[in-house]
């Protein structure tokens, strides 16, 4: 009779959380442009921090002046 080996698969840690990142960018350093990126850190870092299965590593941006 052949011998099978059962290969356990580990379980994940489900109580580990996710670390993320947001990256926001205008393209030009008019003012319009300036209150988009300002709005645009805010509304991610707002949502990443909102949720329970993430942890907010940082927030990159820049003006990227073309």
């Amino acid at each position: 009779m052949k011998k099978i080996t059962k290969i356990e698969v580990p379980r994940q840690n489900t109580d580990s959380k996710l670390l993320v990142a947001a990256y926001a960018r205008v393209s030009t350093d008019n003012t319009e442009q300036l209150a988009s990126l300002s709005a645009q850190r805010t509304y991610y870092e707002k949502l990443i921090r909102s949720n329970p299965n993430w942890t907010f590593a940082g927030l990159y941006y820049d003006e990227g002046i073309s």
